[in-house]
């Protein structure tokens, strides 16, 4: 947890999998600030960019929680990929659904309020990370306030304000790391 898989901005030397924990993709602006991309899990492709001619990492890869990952050199995978047809599809859908999401979530940011995104940030993890429980589905991640106000755009006050408002009214449990 804590260690830094890959750097934004550095080249491109290999395709990831994520075996077993949660690794968190963040771009930094120029002034040194971090904006969270996403969160992945078990059995998500990391770094698709391999399989493209001489790229750099678009984020910087952190894992969130301790982490298994698996990895093939950017040589390795293209050789794979040539060979096996199917990955190269694979890989390349994986990376158009993250263009379609990162898509979404600039709609997200410039046409609908505060309250709609961190909604729509809690759904996006529900239906990745959640589980079903009795009383409803369970984010069962390290998540926190900050974490999710960088996923939904609003200051970290404003997010923390809309769940507390939220666990008033009884629509949302919030407690220790779910």
């Amino acid at each position: 947890a804590g260690e830094c898989l890959f750097l934004q901005g550095e080249a491109v030397d290999a395709l990831y999998v994520v075996d077993a924990g949660l690794l968190r993709l963040v771009q930094h602006t120029p002034e040194g600030d971090e904006v969270v991309v996403t969160t992945l899990g078990e059995g998500e492709i990391v770094a698709g960019v391999a399989l493209l001619d001489k790229r750099t990492y678009p984020v910087s890869a952190i894992a969130q929680t301790d982490c298994r990952i698996l990895a093939w050199s950017r040589a390795r995978i293209v050789e794979l990929a040539t060979r096996y047809p199917v990955l190269r599809a694979n890989v390349l859908g994986t990376i158009a659904n993250r263009m379609q999401e990162s898509l979404s979530r600039i709609r997200e940011l410039s046409t609908e309020t505060v309250a709609q995104r961190v909604a729509r940030a809690l759904v996006r993890l529900a239906r990745s990370r959640g589980r079903a429980v009795a009383e409803g589905t369970l984010i069962d991640q390290p998540l926190g306030r900050q974490e999710l106000a960088d996923l939904s755009g609003p200051s970290l006050f404003t997010a923390s304000r809309l769940l507390a408002a939220w666990s008033r009214d009884g629509i949302l449990a919030v407690g220790g790391r779910g």
